[in-house]
């Protein structure tokens, strides 16, 4: 292959990923509050130029990480032999 060749295959790379990245970036502002606020919102007499950010995405998020960092691996051990000290063996392996 060329170098042409390598540079479409890249570039097809990155076409394929764009709704991923796009939704990463929305996800990404989200958390970080970077919105602007419409037109009727920034109207309103308590509102003008202050910016309001909401937290609800970044608590939702948090919290999630919080739960899945709690919670231990899963883990399966296929015993090697068919006798009942092999099963013992790969139950206490799993249970460590």
């Amino acid at each position: 292959m060329d170098i042409e060749q390598y540079a479409e295959v890249v570039k097809q790379m990155v076409d394929d990923d764009k709704d991923r990245d796009t939704m990463y970036a929305k996800i990404d502002d989200a958390v970080a509050s970077r919105f602007e606020p419409s037109a009727e919102v920034k109207n309103l007499p308590w509102v003008k130029n202050r910016h309001y950010g909401m937290t609800n995405v970044a608590d939702a998020r948090n919290t999630g990480s919080r739960t899945f960092s709690t919670l231990l691996p899963q883990i399966d051990i296929a015993p090697l032999r068919d006798d009942d000290q092999e099963y013992q063996r790969t139950e206490m392996a799993e249970q460590i």
